[in-house]
């Protein structure tokens, strides 16, 4: 009897560790996944609050006015697909909703299953990337144009 709650409480310990790895595993994937977003962002993107003001580099403390649930004076960004192309040659679009937290480079693959797994800079990451179906023809000219993604609530 003796033994076999040692082997029990051994086991039980092990899948204990085994979850905290996982669960670690996890968070450093994700915040893995937002960091390489943040810094596309320093280098390829450009945010203008105003026709009349002048350009500035995207900043996560940016200020945008919003009365009533409606977005006032929502920013407009200018994006440098130049130097987005020289991070990944699979990039075809740009998806912002501003006042969400909703800013991604958009990619399609060869496929849809590559960018499940791996990010934008084709990295192994379980966050993915935001990508087009492989079957629409990349320049938003399709009748319905499939965009995949999922919220990290990160």
């Amino acid at each position: 009897m003796k033994r076999l709650f040692r082997i029990l409480f051994a086991a039980a310990f092990l899948v204990c560790m085994a979850s905290i790895a996982l669960l670690f595993n996890y968070y450093k994937e994700n915040r893995e996944g937002s960091t390489e977003y943040q810094t596309l962002m320093a280098q390829a993107v450009t945010i203008r609050m105003d026709a009349g003001d002048s350009d500035q580099q995207f900043s996560q403390n940016t200020e945008i006015t919003q009365q009533a649930g409606v977005l006032k004076n929502p920013p407009a960004l200018l994006i440098d697909f130049d130097e987005l192309r020289k991070v990944n040659g699979d990039v075809v679009a740009w998806i912002d909703f501003p006042g969400q937290s909703i800013s991604y480079p958009i990619v399609q693959g060869e496929d849809n299953e590559h960018y499940l797994k791996y990010t934008f800079e084709g990295k192994r990451n379980s966050a993915g990337c935001v990508f087009m179906d492989s079957r629409n023809s990349g320049l938003m000219i399709d009748g319905n144009t499939i965009i995949y993604g999922h919220n990290m609530k990160n």
